[in-house]
């Protein structure tokens, strides 16, 4: 009886010590796009796979763009304590306005926002509550020239859009 209890205390221990290893295993793989930015992530944890989108891709530009056809056309300056790049401009349609060096409580604080207007002062855009990738879609939209403005942290900065 002796024998038994302890084979079962071995085999209760190291079935324990697998599954205690086993839940410490993760892989975890980044998928980036064409500029650099990491747009998922999908982790793999006790051999259960679940994918994160970071942003919103189905805005992005195709893929027959190539990098610095667009891409490398930016515009990266800070507003208050906030980083903004936008890009591509000028854009064949699609523009992303990135903001870093910010919590999400930070970006979705009231009062931040992202709006578009055309030349004849028409609200074509509201976005808010903000976060760091927010994409705009003007492919839809006759070319000639954009007000951008990003209000952000008490500020506001206005930024001159092209669509070709």
């Amino acid at each position: 009886m002796k024998t038994i209890n302890k084979k079962m205390i071995c085999v209760s221990l190291m079935l324990f010590l697998s599954i205690a290893l086993k839940a410490q295993n993760f892989s975890a793989t980044y998928d980036y796009d064409a500029n650099g930015n990491r747009i998922s992530v999908t982790v793999i944890y006790m051999g259960y796979e679940e994918k994160t989108v970071l942003a919103d891709t189905s805005l992005l530009l195709p893929d027959t763009v190539l990098p610095g056809d667009g891409w490398n056309k930016k515009i990266t300056e800070t507003l208050d304590n906030f980083i903004v790049t936008i890009y591509p401009n000028p854009t064949q349609g699609k523009l992303c306005v990135e903001i870093g060096g910010a919590s999400v409580e930070q970006l979705s604080a009231k009062g931040n926002a992202i709006k578009l207007w055309d030349m004849q002062s028409r609200l074509l855009k509201n976005i808010s509550p903000l976060t760091q990738y927010n994409f705009i879609d003007l492919s839809g939209n006759v070319a000639g020239t954009y007000l951008l403005k990003i209000y952000a942290g008490g500020r506001s900065k206005e930024y001159k859009i092209v669509k070709n």
